[in-house]
Order: C-alpha cells, then sequence, then structure tokens
C-alpha cells in the first residue's frame, strides 16, 4: 500500500468515525431520562452530607448504580449543573468506547498491515457509533454510558492477558469497578475471570488469583458489608421488584428476544461480519464472550423495569463490533487471496463490495433510524419533561422558598419532580420505598395512610383519569378523601398528562393553580 494512502486511512477513518458518533450524540441532546433524577437526587443528598437517601434521614438504596451515584456528587459540591454534568459524562465515556473498540479490533488484527488494521477497526468503529441506541444512552443521563465503557475495558484486558503485575491488578480493579457500576457487572466479572483463569497457563494463575482476591473480592466484601450495615438489606430494593416480585417465570425473556431481533434486524451487517469471523475464531475472545452470553441468560430471568432502547444488553453491542471486526478482517484476507491467486475477477470485486457495502448500508440505515423513529420520541420526551415535570418540581421548589412549609408528595415518576422539588417524597411505583419494593404490592391504602399534602399522577386523558390500576386505585383514593385536582400538565398530546391533586382549601392547592394558569410560567 502506498504510503501516502496509508497515512490518509490511519489519520482520516478514526476522524470520521468519531465524527459519526459527535453526529448521534448532538442529534439526541436534548433527551435526559427521568430516572436519572434519582440518582441525581441520592448525589445531591450525599453532596450535602445526608447520606445515600432518598428523603434525607432515611437511608435506602434505590439504585443499582453506586459508581455513578457517587461520581455525581462531584458537580453537586461546587454548585455545577449536575443534569449537564451526567450528560457530558455520558458522552466522555461513549467516545471512550469508541476509540477502545478501534484499539480492541486493531490488536486482534495484528497479522494484517496497518492499513487494513485501521480499516478493519473503523468498521468496528462505525458500528457502536452509529448505533441509535448508544447514542440515546451517551445523553440520557444514566450510567448506562460508564457501564458500556467498563464492560468493554474488561473484556479488552480479558483478551490480551499478561503476566504482569499491573495487567492482573487492572483486571481485577476493572472488575470490581463493573460491580460497584451496575450488580450484573459482579456476572460479567466472575464469568470472565473464571474463564480466563482456566485458560491461563498454569505458571500465570498465581498472579491472577492473587490480584483478584486483592483488589476485587476482599473490597468487594467489604463494600457488600457496609451496604448490609447501611441499608440493612441484602439487595437493592429494585432487585426485589424487578426478580423477587416478577409477575413471571422469565419476566425478561421478552426484553431479549426483542434484542437479538434487533441485533438481525437492524444490525444485520455487524451479524454478516460476526459469521465471517467463525472462519478464523480468535480464542484471545472466548472468556469475554462466556461473559456476554452470561448476561443475557441472566436477563431472561429479571424484569427489565426502566430498560427503555434494550438498556441492559446494548453493553454488550461493542464486543459485537469488536468480533465483525475481526470478520472484517478475515475478510480482507480473502479479498487478498483471491486477487493474488486469479487477479482482479469478480470474487475480488465481490468481496470488496461487502467490505464496504455492509458498513456503509448499516451507518446509513441507523442514522435514518434515528432521524425518523428516535429523534421524534427523543424530543417529544424531553419536550414532555421541558413542560410538565420540571416546571412542576421547580414550582414546588418556589412554593417551600416562599412559605418555608415542605409538603409530602406522593407520584410514580420519582425523578424530575422530586429532584427539583427537593420535597419528602413516596415513590408509588416503589424503587424508592422499602415497603413497596419488599412487598410487591402498590397499594393504595399504604400511600394514603401516609398523608400526602400532594399526589401526582400520570394519566392518558387530560379530562378523565385513566391509567394502569394501581394508579387509578390511588387516584379514587385521593377523589375519596376529598383531594381535587389543581392542575392537569400536558407531556405529550393524547397520551401523557399529569395530574396534579391538592388537599381541599389548601395553600399549595391555590399556588399551583395561580401558577399553572399563568401564561408566562
Amino acid at each position: 500500500m502506498r504510503p501516502l494512502l496509508l497515512k490518509t486511512i490511519i489519520v482520516v477513518l478514526p476522524c470520521l468515525v468519531l465524527a459519526t458518533c459527535f453526529v448521534s450524540v448532538v442529534r439526541l441532546w436534548p433527551y435526559t431520562m427521568d430516572d436519572a433524577f434519582i440518582s441525581l437526587r441520592y448525589a445531591k443528598h450525599l453532596a450535602a452530607g445526608e447520606g445515600l437517601a432518598f428523603n434525607p434521614g432515611e437511608p435506602l438504596e434505590g439504585y443499582t448504580n453506586f459508581l455513578w451515584t457517587v461520581l455525581l456528587a462531584i458537580p453537586h459540591f461546587p454548585g455545577w449543573n449536575a443534569e449537564l454534568f451526567a450528560k457530558l459524562a455520558g458522552c466522555g465515556f461513549t467516545l471512550a468506547t469508541v476509540g477502545l473498540v478501534m484499539r480492541f479490533v486493531w490488536k486482534l488484527n495484528s497479522t494484517l498491515g496497518p492499513g487494513r488494521r485501521m480499516a478493519s477497526s473503523a468498521v468496528a468503529g462505525v458500528f457502536v457509533a452509529t448505533l441509535p441506541e448508544i447514542g440515546f444512552h451517551a445523553v440520557s443521563g444514566m450510567e448506562t454510558g460508564l457501564f458500556i465503557f467498563l464492560t468493554t475495558g474488561f473484556f479488552f484486558l480479558l483478551s490480551f492477558p499478561r503476566d504482569r503485575l499491573l495487567w492482573a491488578g487492572g483486571v481485577a480493579i476493572n472488575a470490581l469497578l463493573l460491580g460497584l457500576a451496575r450488580p450484573e457487572g459482579n456476572l460479567i466479572a466472575v464469568v470472565g475471570l473464571i474463564a480466563l483463569y482456566v485458560l491461563q497457563p498454569k505458571d500465570h494463575r498465581r498472579l491472577l488469583r492473587n490480584a483478584v482476591l486483592l483488589c476485587y473480592i476482599l473490597p468487594g466484601a467489604v463494600y457488600f458489608a457496609w451496604r448490609i450495615w447501611y441499608f440493612g438489606l441484602l439487595f437493592p430494593l429494585p432487585f426485589y421488584l424487578k426478580v423477587v416480585h416478577a409477575d413471571d417465570a422469565l419476566p425478561g425473556i421478552g426484553e431479549v428476544r426483542y434484542f437479538l431481533t434487533l441485533l438481525w434486524r437492524q444490525m444485520w451487517p455487524m451479524v454478516v461480519l460476526c459469521i465471517f469471523s467463525l472462519m478464523d475464531w480468535n480464542r484471545r475472545l472466548v472468556p469475554a464472550v462466556l461473559s456476554a452470553l452470561a448476561v443475557f441468560v441472566f436477563y431472561a430471568f429479571v424484569e427489565h423495569v426502566m430498560g427503555h432502547e434494550s438498556r441492559f444488553l446494548v453493553p454488550l453491542v461493542p464486543l459485537a463490533a469488536v468480533v465483525s471486526g475481526t470478520g472484517a478482517g478475515v475478510l480482507m484476507r480473502l479479498i487478498s487471496a483471491a486477487r493474488d491467486s486469479s487477479g482482479y475477477r469478480p470474487g475480488y470485486y465481490v468481496g470488496l463490495f461487502a467490505l464496504i457495502a455492509l458498513p456503509a448500508a448499516y451507518a446509513v440505515d441507523n442514522l435514518y433510524r434515528t432521524r425518523e423513529l428516535h429523534e421524534p420520541y427523543v424530543l417529544g420526551y424531553a419536550e414532555g419533561l421541558k413542560r410538565a415535570h420540571r416546571p412542576l418540581g421547580c414550582c414546588l421548589r418556589q412554593y417551600v422558598e416562599q412559605t418555608g412549609e415542605k409538603p409530602l408528595l406522593a407520584l410514580g415518576d420519582a425523578g424530575t419532580v422530586p429532584y427539583y422539588s427537593d420535597l419528602p417524597t413516596i415513590d408509588c411505583w416503589g424503587l424508592n420505598d422499602k415497603t413497596i419494593a419488599l412487598s410487591g404490592v402498590r397499594d393504595a391504602g399504604y400511600v394514603m395512610a401516609r398523608r400526602p399534602d400532594i399526589v401526582v399522577l400520570a394519566s392518558k386523558d387530560r379530562d378523565t383519569y385513566d391509567k394502569s390500576r394501581w394508579r387509578n386505585a390511588i387516584f379514587a383514593k385521593c377523589r375519596e378523601e376529598g383531594m381535587e385536582v389543581s392542575a392537569v400538565l400536558t407531556f405529550r398530546e393524547n397520551e401523557y398528562y399529569l395530574w396534579v391533586l391538592t388537599r381541599p382549601n389548601s395553600n399549595l392547592g391555590g399556588f399551583i393553580k395561580r401558577w399553572s394558569s399563568d401564561p408566562l410560567r
């Protein structure tokens, strides 16, 4: 390959990949998931010295992303915009993941020349950077971007073992961070480490065993013991709702099936190149692939609460992209062999066309899906939070500042409104309420027995309250106790409204009515 062409490929292709990632992120930027504000609320209380609590004075583990929650405490100390911090951090981790995927493929395809190595790396990078779900989670404010990066980093370290202390310590620390980022990170870590240990030469195992004991098992045991002492429970509250009180034996099988369908229907060019990789399978990837399969099986048994856009399975996409990158390398070797054996014959051109067309078709299709399918939903969701949840939270905060009162709030969407209002809150869904999470019952009697001053419920209709059974029961109980509708806020026309109910003739009810009728609000 000519030096000038080689330099052009090595410089231009990574820039193109990062540019596509940037475009995807910019187009989805307005979106922030309501549930991200749950972690932000915990982080705010942690920074204020009130501990890890949804409501101050009540230690509670309603999150499953300890590492992310602690990270989000950082902007609260100096008073920075915590939502912006979360989105920028998510985008940073996503860009780092794209770069890591490209580096991963570069090392796996070490037998290729520099130009072909960079081309195969760019193919894998495009598969990650242009996937709408990746951009979606990068800007969501959730821990998904961090978890994807840690998962990919762990797979990278598993695939290139060394008999060195620095490598062994890095693998063990990465495993620890995975477990702190999300509980299933421990499953990825344990399966991957066991597979790696079995495949390691016997004289290398001692170093790995000692590093895992000192940097993963012992710190992890200390953290687990602290959790039990601090929260008084073995597992986070979402675990009880997602697993213990799930309605079906395999509550997550539908989401797993959907993700596999997504892989085939929307990511078929990547799947095709993955098939090519089987022609010259790289055994280095065995521990990573076994970890990924374990996650698939695990999530068939777990209800995917807050699992928007395949949130729990998307972290496996970079590994699939890496495998496809090795498949691109195999295809390049086949193309070269066809050219060397018979000159520039039809087989050569077919292979070359496939190598260019597959990632190009994937990128174009995903950019189209982003514009036609994801952008309307994302921008509509962002606009809904902007005109319903966020203003209501700010309104309640203003009421507290003017009156000095702190009314008790009850609602199902326990993210944005509680974060901005900073009111004591009953999470009617149960992710942040020990009684509901442990019983699995969303009981209207329990909620109303706590005498909330304001109840916020989602409805499908503006004029007649209509939603799920447990929300209807709470609404009926509110009306039975004489609570009145002080405002109906539009999240999405003809689909999603927030009904705000307050105690009759209360100062809070009057304040909300005046606020909601103000055209300048």
